[in-house]
């Protein structure tokens, strides 16, 4: 059986998944794909970049190809799990 965590307000779901991952716990991370907010995407907690504040604001409507494309210009790829 694995722990499934769902969500993205501010990555609480995807650290806490991380860390329980780590502790040998099986676990299944969704990502809320209706979240769109810079904070609430997971290649904000893995990869080192920088939006500007009004990107930031922004970023709640861009498509899902816009985070597509910045996680691919970051190097960014799902955990498998």
């Amino acid at each position: 059986m694995k722990i499934g965590l769902y969500g993205g307000m501010a990555n609480n779901m995807y650290v806490l998944s991380h860390a329980l991952n780590h502790a040998g716990y099986p676990v299944c991370f969704i990502r809320d794909r209706n979240d769109k907010f810079a904070f609430s995407q997971p290649v904000w907690e893995d990869c080192s970049f920088t939006l500007p504040y009004q990107t930031v604001i922004e970023s709640s409507s861009w498509p899902w190809e816009e985070w597509d494309s910045l996680e691919r210009m970051n190097e960014w790829h799902a955990p498998h799990g």
